[in-house]
């Protein structure tokens, strides 16, 4: 990004991805923007219940926003809401779904770089849960896998590490190398290379036919497209969920809050 005056103002599109009530009124936004990353923005009175922003400046909504900018301090002046995604507040186990997109932006977006992938990703799944065609399980897992690609740790999902096989009855996958492996060569492995340096088994999961060719499609799929396909069954949802939340929460290495309290509502 060019080099920036000391004061400035600038009108953006961003998706509000963390809000902090601060004081009686005001709020402290996180923005996941396409052009400038994440944006720490200042608020203020808009949390008053005569705030004509009071429902615009809030979690998961789109909006535009006019802000200013003194130093390394952020202020916003105006907000005009694009799209308030508001059928998700009426569905908690959905909203609670958005609260773990928006929660893992947050994480894993940065401030000053082009965030326009994970922005339409984002976007694109929250359209997803509002229009309610698919199951959330199968929304979270094509955004948890498209969002590990988007941070570059895409798996190579092609064929067999190994021996190059394409359509062996099972496929392993190596979680942390990002790799498959058909069981032959699986067994075939040196010792050395199923164990970490701690000792502990390297994280490896087995994948029926039905996962791993959801898993493909995810990877390489259009964005509009990325959740049209069909599971074959209810086992393989749950294994396909499974493993996408495990691949991209190993890679971030860490656990969220909001993903407990979706898994709480939704049973």
């Amino acid at each position: 990004m060019d080099r920036i005056s000391e004061r400035e103002s600038f009108t953006i599109k961003a998706l509000v991805v963390r809000e902090t009530d601060v004081r009686d009124n005001d709020k402290f936004l996180t923005l996941l923007t396409a052009e400038r990353g994440r944006l720490s923005v200042y608020a203020h009175g808009v949390h008053g219940i005569k705030s004509p922003y009071v429902n615009i400046c809030v979690l998961a909504s789109y909006n535009e926003f006019t802000i200013e900018r003194r130093g390394e301090r952020y202020t916003m002046k105006e907000a005009f809401q694009l799209e308030p995604f508001r059928a998700l507040r009426d569905d908690l186990e959905r909203f609670a779904l958005a609260q773990y997109f928006c929660d893992v932006c947050s994480d894993v977006s940065v401030e000053g770089e082009n965030e326009s992938d994970l922005l339409a990703l984002t976007l694109n799944m929250l359209f997803a849960l509002s229009a309610t065609i698919k199951p959330p399980r199968q929304i979270k897992a094509a955004f948890e896998l498209r969002c590990a690609c988007i941070l570059g740790v895409m798996p190579d999902l092609d064929a067999c590490a190994g021996c190059g096989c394409t359509d062996s009855p099972v496929m392993y996958l190596d979680v942390m190398s990002g790799v498959i492996r058909c069981a032959q060569c699986r067994a075939k492995q040196p010792l050395e290379e199923l164990f970490y340096e701690d000792g502990k088994s390297v994280l490896t999961i087995e994948l029926a036919p039905p996962v791993l060719d959801a898993m493909r499609y995810v990877v390489y799929a259009g964005l509009k497209r990325l959740c049209a396909f069909i599971m074959p069954d209810d086992a393989s949802m749950r294994d396909f969920a499974e493993v996408c939340e495990k691949y991209l929460t190993s890679h971030l290495e860490r656990g969220y809050k909001t993903l407990d309290f979706y898994k709480a509502v939704s049973g």
